[in-house]
């Protein structure tokens, strides 16, 4: 297993698509403004991501069924977290939204069976229908 680095080149998404199973550590480059659906669906290994500030929304599934993932790290930029972006990721135990985000939509984090809390910030006005359902360790 190994850290990668994600990069919008054609050549760079193809090896990423067959290598994505060996994926730790994922940094988002700076300069992409989003994450598309299904990007890292399912990506087993896969334990900690970077979000730069240019990415203003991770659309729908982008993350879901990664069982490891246990840190997401945002700066200040995302607008957006897509329907069950981060469903099933059953080792995520804390989740600070970032400030600027607007809208949660559904089923965002059902099915994280460990996290504990989601630290919301002012800025969110939509927050959609099952975003925690499943969640069982909130405090």
């Amino acid at each position: 297993m190994f850290e990668e680095v994600v990069t919008t080149d054609n050549a760079d998404k193809a090896r990423a698509y067959f290598l994505r199973f060996e994926y730790v550590r994922i940094q988002i480059p700076s300069g992409t403004t989003s994450i598309g659906e299904l990007a890292f669906c399912g990506c087993p290994n896969l334990r900690s991501v970077v979000i730069p500030e240019s990415v203003r929304s991770i659309h729908d599934r982008a993350f879901y069924n990664c069982f490891n993932l246990r840190s997401v790290e945002f700066a200040d930029g995302l607008r957006r977290i897509g329907c069950e972006t981060f469903k099933n990721c059953i080792n995520l135990r804390h989740f600070d939204i970032p400030s600027g985000v607007v809208s949660i939509e559904d089923r965002a984090f059902e099915g994280c069976l460990n996290l504990e809390s989601v630290n919301i910030t002012d800025s969110v006005v939509f927050i959609g229908a099952g975003a925690v359902e499943g969640c069982t360790n909130q405090k």
